[in-house]
């Protein structure tokens, strides 16, 4: 990879792929694009790449499930976190009263750019900061390029660059209006905005510590912030007993539950720092647990709690309204922070000064603050340290093939839809930042009743996310990932967090990818190609994990392909890979198969052998077979692996012109089941206490 910061030099006039916006999603797009063979150029406005989940200090991981942890580059990145800490000596699952993986925003910005300088794309990949596009050139309804804005010295500079693909992972989905796309904005549509409808809260997410030695004393609060009220922080007064997994809604919090929330490890400290802490302990006895805590106390974490401001259409679609609000974000860090220093008498607690945030950009755009503000002035080397962008939850959304409704990713009490053409994995609840009413409701996707009454309540656990969230209804070479992809305000609200962006982020890519391969539009694209490469870059697709299958081999590959498309369905995630493939089954099998018409062999059997499943799915195979082995029964694990094969061959036949034929000379060969139940042996041993507290496969994935 080839990282350019402030020169043009190493810049192509044209790259396959521009993602623009560095963040968690755009980083996840342009990795993957990279190691599918495409050309890209990676656009970030600030010196920081990570977007939410480390520019903006947001760190704790929002997963629902475990299951993120074990999909493609997310997986990648988080197994990359915790090796770091446990060659410390130290555990990442610190966030949630000890529960989730987090890390500290220099660790994770430095992983990240490892992962691109890593890509074996070499300088095909490049990584321009303090840049951003400023133009979108056309052809009709076709992006062909953009002109990128970026920092040469002291200077602007333009460049015309061509493509033919952008991406829009900005954290407020800028992009999409320069293209002429159809886009969602709070609950209105782009042709129709209400300025002062409301959006979710969004938050400065200052990332705080204790200092064991002298606070230096730029750090020290001396005197309010302006606006600063005693009373605006009556919901940490307590020193109630909290008990996990989280703080009742209803109690207000404390200071040790605060910076127990969102806790994240401090490299600076030593001491017990146990990997299975929480593992240990009995959820049912607070007093146990909270010696686990203090055994683990938390000396590093970031604030977002209580102090949200309120965003509205305006704060998106006006530049300078938008900055304001982020000014005003900030303010109200500010001023928690002197609550916690002084009402609260923590005088050694403040703004982290070494996670590296203050940078020449965010430094100017201080001082620029303070000099309109020059009553901040007592405030400048603290302001200096917070995040250089806000947490952002949600931004513009553009009108795709397919708008995903909440109804569709409910998993209480109904079940997810299992998209044939899903391309990525959800799992958060429905989390929205703001009081909902009909009022904020998008009538045309979803009602009031799909509201959950608070967090959870309309469960948790995986959901599919298709391929026709990512495609713009009319403008070609454009996709959407972040939370910029098609979709309701509520769905949004689970879609939004740090597991969710990076795996759509990937899907993004690779579909941007294979767009350039096959030299089609997005939209063009058999999303079988588009699954079987995710699935083969380690992406399950199916929203029950698998039970009985050994995963990443050949035949969970298969499965997972036949799985998600609905042809071999599993059972509350049990496969069973070596029982005999039925005549029910073909059924299901035929009307997955595109191409197939009608039916083309008689279901009147009970095993189906190997022959009939030949004769079923048609030309695409080449039957090579001695005529015993030929009438043996098929298993349900072999006939994956060929009708996998068949759909990717005639999906690829369908973009080239030219199909591949399958030989089928010999027995698909069956792992033996194993004697473990997968779906835990995924997990390290610190992490399944989660599955079997939850009871993963009772219900909540298939609704059974």
């Amino acid at each position: 990879m080839t990282t350019t910061s402030e020169s043009h030099s190493a810049l192509s006039s044209k790259y396959d792929i521009i993602v623009a916006g560095g963040g968690a999603g755009g980083v996840s797009a342009a990795l993957q694009a990279a190691r599918s063979g495409a050309s890209v150029l990676l656009l970030e406005e600030t010196e920081w790449i990570g977007g939410q989940t480390t520019a903006a200090g947001v760190t704790s991981q929002d997963c629902a499930t475990p299951l993120p942890l074990q999909s493609g580059i997310y997986k990648e990145f988080i197994d990359r976190i915790r090796a770091h800490y446990q060659k410390l000596g130290k555990s990442c699952l610190r966030a949630y009263f000890l529960r989730w993986p987090s890390f500290e925003p220099r660790v994770g910005r430095r992983i990240l750019e490892q992962m691109l300088e890593e890509s074996p794309a070499g300088d095909s990949l490049v990584l321009l900061k303090r840049a951003k596009v400023a133009h979108v050139f056309m052809e009709g309804t076709r992006i062909t390029g953009v002109s990128v804005c970026f920092r040469e010295g002291e200077s602007r500079k333009e460049k015309k660059i061509a493509c033919s693909v952008l991406i829009d992972a900005t954290e407020w989905g800028d992009i999409i209006p320069m293209t002429g796309a159809a886009y969602r904005v709070g609950n209105c549509l782009n042709d129709a905005p209400v300025a002062d409808r409301e959006l979710q809260t969004m938050n400065s997410t200052v990332v705080v510590r204790e200092y064991s030695e002298d606070l230096p004393a730029s750090l020290r609060m001396k005197s309010p912030p302006p606006g600063y009220d005693v009373n605006d922080y009556d919901f940490l007064a307590s020193d109630a007993i909290q008990v996990p997994p989280y703080a009742p809604q209803n109690q207000p919090w404390n200071f040790a539950t605060l910076v127990a929330y969102r806790a994240m490890p401090d490299s600076r400290v030593k001491g017990n720092d146990p990997e299975n802490a929480w593992a240990q302990a009995d959820p049912a006895k607070p007093a146990e647990w909270k010696l686990r805590l203090a055994a683990c106390r938390p000396t590093r974490t970031h604030l977002n709690r209580g102090h949200g401001v309120p965003v509205v259409v305006d704060d998106v679609e006006n530049l300078n309204a938008r900055s304001a609000k982020e000014k005003s974000a900030q303010l109200e860090a500010l001023r928690l922070l002197y609550h916690i220093q002084t009402h609260w008498g923590k005088y050694n607690w403040s703004v982290a000064d070494d996670e590296g945030y203050d940078t020449v950009s965010h430094r100017e755009w201080v001082d620029h603050w303070i000099a309109e503000a020059p009553e901040l002035e007592p405030f400048r080397e603290i302001l200096y340290h917070f995040p250089p962008i806000p947490y952002v939850r949600e931004s513009r959304r553009i009108v795709g093939e397919h708008s995903l409704k909440a109804s569709e990713i409910e998993r209480q009490p109904r079940a997810p839809v299992q998209f044939k053409d899903v391309v990525a994995i959800g799992d958060y609840m429905v989390d929205i930042h703001q009081k909902v009413t009909e009022a904020v409701i998008e009538k045309e996707l979803d009602t009031i009743a799909d509201v959950p009454e608070h967090n959870g309540a309309r469960g948790y656990g995986p959901y599919a996310i298709p391929f026709g969230c990512f495609i713009p209804e009319t403008v070609d070479g454009l996709l959407a990932a972040e939370k910029n992809i098609s979709q309701s305000r509520l769905v949004n609200g689970s879609t939004r967090v740090q597991p969710a962006v990076m795996q759509t982020g990937q899907a993004a890519g690779m579909i941007a990818a294979l767009s350039v391969r096959y030299a089609v539009a997005p939209r063009k694209l058999d999303s079988i190609l588009v699954q079987d490469a995710l699935i083969r870059a380690k992406v399950p697709l199916y929203v029950t994990p698998l039970r009985d299958v050994i995963p990443h081999s050949q035949e969970w590959q298969a499965i997972q392909l036949c799985a998600a498309r609905g042809l071999i369905e599993p059972a509350l995630g049990w496969f069973r890979p070596e029982d005999c493939l039925v005549s029910l089954d073909l059924g299901k099998i035929r009307n997955g198969l595109p191409w197939l018409q009608q039916a083309s062999t008689s279901d009147s059997v009970g095993a189906v052998s190997r022959q009939h499943l030949a004769e079923l799915v048609g030309k695409l195979v080449q039957f090579e077979m001695e005529p015993e082995e030929a009438k043996a029964p098929v298993t349900r694990s072999e006939a994956a692996q060929i009708l996998a094969d068949a759909l990717v061959s005639h999906a690829e036949g369908m973009m080239t012109g030219t199909t591949r034929p399958i030989t089928w000379s010999q027995a698909r060969a069956v792992a033996p089941t194993p004697a473990e139940d997968l779906s835990l042996a995924l997990f390290p041993p610190s992490e399944r206490w989660w599955m079997e507290d939850h009871c993963l496969f009772r219900g909540w994935f298939t609704g059974s």
